[in-house]
């Protein structure tokens, strides 16, 4: 025992006098110092054995000035200061004794304004937030703007994808403060990591400073955060009720995307308005060459400024009120000015008896004016489906006691849904039955969130309808489209514009034949709810509910009027999910397919015939605008309304059946079809009908391919059992 511990001791010793000669050759005591010579701050001597004396401050930690001697002079870590904590959450206001101003922009601190040039300490029109880093992931905001209830300021981060609001409401003349969470148009109060609070209110104008920490750490995060990198901010207004303290919906004026919060030269570039907002100005003394001069300002330096461009107008503020319409609602500029739709297509409002009109006419940026007139007891209706937001958002002029009173509302799944539109300067009259409007309206409206960047009102879908109106209640009935048109380009007055209803305009629905139709955003979940009592329903597992998520295929119909069934579908997958109908029970047997397909996180609704193990794209009838989806990961859930070919007993018998397999957005093309459902013949108007799956033992696939491949692997390990 005694050997090995010698041993050991001899080799400890050995690497020991090893390491020392290393590090001696590596920090040789008489080399030269690249400092100049002087005496180490804080010592009260010269470093023996080196050329030159090193200061203080720069070869050692404050508080290691010793005097070093002998064959090497070593030097402890820096101490780094502790990045400061999130700031903990402060609601409270005092009166903020400056005035908000854009000063500092690009020096140190880091602007976006709308108009992009506008100073809120003399603007009487303009939206302005400041950025400039404290301490740690600490900022410090300055936010301007005008409204009658509040403004906001916005920050989304990628580190937790929530979309941080700091909200100074004017609270009867006084600043009050709220924290929120922005999602879906709506806002959750909540508290958030800001304090130091300071505002005024001067008329409309209302400015306030605060600090806050961002990415909010408060906020769950999907990944840890470091700086406040890749963020996004919002300036928007909305109303305020001081009584119950309730937040309107916002109004975006400002959003862009910013690299580095904490650099004040970054160039902000305002998505809303799509015009740039630079921080940085020209250092004094430059010389500028100003667009449309031919000679340049001698100085010290030659810095050429981009040509200014006009800001677009922000998206218009919403404002219901109504003012008595003077004129009369005619075709006058139509082809012109204006594009129009009408039906009869060639009615003129001012004169017809029964004519449904619409006309939109471009403004500025993406502000139109609409002219509506229409016949009805209750109200009229314009509609504009955005392939931006797929929201049907919708304007209403309802004849209120023989005045026109304007309501702005979401139209989805046949329903009206009141709230917020970008519209304003209404204008309206009622005689008899014709009810005529005209007003401002943005298209797409930014008030609604966009799945992508939206700079201009194309491919959208109009609408006109009517429906009755309780002025009592103030109750909307449901809309009975006169109208519907899908329209390249809302600016050009001389896009032909088709009615896609060919029946007469007192017709509920109406039917399209293309392959592909336009989506809506579905706002709710597909649920269980009235499954054998009001729908039909087929699921695998057969008691499952979509609403709860889970592996959960499930298909349900509606008997709507004559063969229009409405259906709704739910189901996993990477790709596609779809509904078949077959009157022989066999899955792929020429069956009408409604496709709803992941297309880049977006619902791509598509019709097909389904033979054998393959899916050809196919015209079947589908109700215009009756389509609505969303995407949530592998979740895909949509609904349609859709007319069955007639069967030989007109008695609705149809097998139901559900189908999954991987899609292609690029190409469009269908993976092989896997059947995860598939029902004994049954009637579809009948809710209380029996459902059987009589495909057994199917779980929802994600990939059809996966079969084949437990296939080849149960071929390879087979060799191995077996040796």
């Amino acid at each position: 025992m005694d050997k090995y511990r010698l041993l050991l001791g001899v080799l400890f010793v050995t690497m020991s006098w090893s390491c020392m000669q290393t590090y001696a050759q590596n920090v040789t005591p008489n080399s030269t110092s690249p400092l100049p010579n002087g005496t180490m701050t804080g010592a009260n001597g010269t470093m023996t054995g080196a050329n030159s004396t090193l200061p203080g401050g720069n070869a050692t930690t404050p508080g290691t000035n010793g005097t070093g001697q002998g064959a090497s002079n070593l030097t402890t870590p820096a101490v780094t200061t502790p990045t400061p904590a999130p700031l903990a959450p402060n609601t409270s206001v005092e009166t903020l004794p400056t005035t908000v101003s854009r000063t500092e922009c690009g020096t140190t601190q880091l602007c976006a304004a709308e108009p992009s040039s506008c100073d809120p300490s003399t603007g009487s029109s303009c939206f302005f937030l400041g950025a400039q880093k404290k301490d740690g992931n600490n900022f410090e905001f300055a936010l301007s703007g005008e409204s009658d209830g509040y403004i906001a300021a916005s920050v989304l981060s990628p580190f937790n994808n929530k979309e941080v609001t700091y909200i100074c409401a004017n609270d009867n003349n006084v600043v009050k403060f709220f924290g929120a969470i922005l999602e879906s148009g709506q806002l959750t109060m909540t508290n958030v990591s800001a304090n130091s609070v300071k505002g005024k209110v001067n008329g409309k104008k209302i400015q306030c400073t605060f600090l806050a920490t961002v990415p909010d750490t408060r906020i769950p995060a999907a990944k840890r955060a470091r700086r406040a990198t890749d963020v996004t901010l919002s300036v928007s207004t909305g109303a305020y009720n001081a009584s119950s303290g309730t937040l309107g919906t916002p109004t975006t004026a400002v959003r862009a995307a910013v690299a580095d919060l904490a650099n004040s030269n970054a160039t902000v570039v305002n998505e809303i308005a799509n015009s740039t907002n630079t921080s940085t100005t020209p250092a004094p003394g430059a010389n500028v060459t100003t667009p449309g001069a031919n000679a340049t300002t001698p100085g010290a330096n030659n810095l050429t400024t981009p040509a200014v461009t006009t800001p677009t107008p922000a998206p218009l503020a919403p404002n219901t009120s109504v003012d008595t319409l003077a004129t009369t609602v005619n075709r006058t500029e139509c082809g012109t000015t204006q594009l129009c739709a009408a039906e009869p297509s060639s009615c003129d409002p001012a004169t017809g008896s029964s004519c449904f009109f619409l006309g939109a006419q471009k403004k500025d940026g993406n502000n139109f004016e609409f002219a509506l007139s229409g016949e009805s007891d209750g109200y009229i209706a314009a509609s504009v489906l955005s392939p931006f937001n797929n929201k049907e958002v919708t304007y209403i002029c309802a004849n209120n006691k023989d005045v026109v009173k304007f309501f702005g509302a979401i139209l989805e799944n046949g329903k009206l849904n009141i709230t917020n539109v970008s519209a304003t300067s209404v204008k309206g009259k009622v005689n008899g039955k014709k009810i005529q409007c005209r007003f401002l309206a943005t298209v797409p409206d930014t008030r609604f969130p966009l799945a992508k960047r939206a700079r201009r009102a194309t491919d959208v879908t109009l609408s006109v309808s009517n429906g009755t109106y309780n002025a009592t209640s103030d109750n909307l009935g449901p809309p009975v489209r006169a109208i519907i048109a899908v329209v390249a380009d809302l600016a050009n007055p001389n896009t032909t514009v088709n009615n896609t209803i060919t029946n007469s305009t007192n017709t509920t629905t109406a039917s399209t034949t293309a392959s592909t139709t336009t989506v809506g955003s579905l706002q709710t979940d597909i649920n269980r709810n009235g499954c054998g009592t009001d729908k039909l329903c087929a699921s695998e597992p057969s008691s499952c509910n979509p609403a709860d998520g889970g592996t959960c295929s499930f298909l349900s119909a509606k008997l709507k009027s004559g063969q229009i069934y409405s259906f709704e579908l739910s189901g996993l997958s990477d790709g596609y999910i779809a509904s078949a109908v077959s009157s022989d029970s066999t899955a792929g047997n020429g069956d009408s397919t409604y496709v709803c397909a992941n297309n880049n996180g977006v619902v791509k609704f598509i019709t097909a015939t389904y033979n054998s193990n393959s899916l050809t794209e196919t015209a079947l009838n589908v109700t215009s605008g009756s389509t609505y989806g969303k995407i949530n990961g592998k979740h895909i859930q949509c609904t349609f309304e859709a007319t069955l070919p007639d069967t030989t007993t007109r008695a609705a018998t149809y097998s139901m059946i559900i189908i999954n397999g991987t899609y292609d957005a690029t190409t469009n093309a269908f993976g092989i079809p896997l059947v995860l459902l598939r029902t004994n013949l049954v009637n579809l108007s009948d809710p209380s009908a029996n459902t059987t799956n009589l495909v057994s033992g199917v779980a929802p696939h994600y990939h059809p391919l996966m079969q084949a491949l437990l296939v080849t692997i149960a071929i390879l390990v087979l060799p191995i059992f077996g040796h």
